[in-house]
């Protein structure tokens, strides 16, 4: 009995998980949209950062913008 509680319980916790944000689909199609290509979620890099464009040298941690330089 107990056991069906907890799968309900998580069943319902897991929906709840996006698997992707909304605001960040929004800045990838407009940074798209503007030619700007990138690489989302670069595990190489310290703190495997949402956004990373080689081009231009930025990247984006949870949409806080940062010039590594």
């Amino acid at each position: 009995m107990e056991e069906k509680i907890f799968q309900e319980k998580r069943s319902k916790i897991m929906r709840s998980i996006k698997s992707q944000s909304a605001l960040e689909n929004l800045v990838s199609k407009e940074l798209w949209k503007r030619g700007i290509r990138f690489k989302k979620n670069v595990r190489k890099l310290l703190g495997t950062p949402d956004i990373v464009t080689q081009k231009y040298k930025v990247v984006i941690f949870r949409f806080l913008f940062l010039a590594c330089l």
